[in-house]
């Protein structure tokens, strides 16, 4: 519970960062993207590994879903170095 509360203070930080234009807000959100999409990679990979590619009622419902998380991650990601 600790680390879900240090990284929800991380995020309202990053976001007022980049409400503001600073430059550390910008690397914040980065480092914040980075480590949610390796989480969910390597969750999605496990998944992957034990089970296959089979979609089954809730492990092919899981493996959608974090298929869109990341897929969610990514774009605003995309738009923070297009508006940069």
């Amino acid at each position: 519970m600790f680390t879900f509360a240090l990284l929800a203070v991380a995020r309202l930080i990053a976001a007022v960062g980049l409400f503001r234009l600073k430059l550390w807000g910008l690397w914040l959100s980065y480092v914040l993207y980075l480590r949610q999409t390796v989480q969910a990679a390597t969750l999605l990979w496990s998944l992957i590994l034990v089970e296959g590619f089979q979609f089954t009622s809730y492990g092919g419902i899981l493996k959608i879903g974090l298929v869109v998380y990341l897929i969610f991650l990514t774009i605003p990601l995309i738009l923070l170095w297009k508006t940069r």
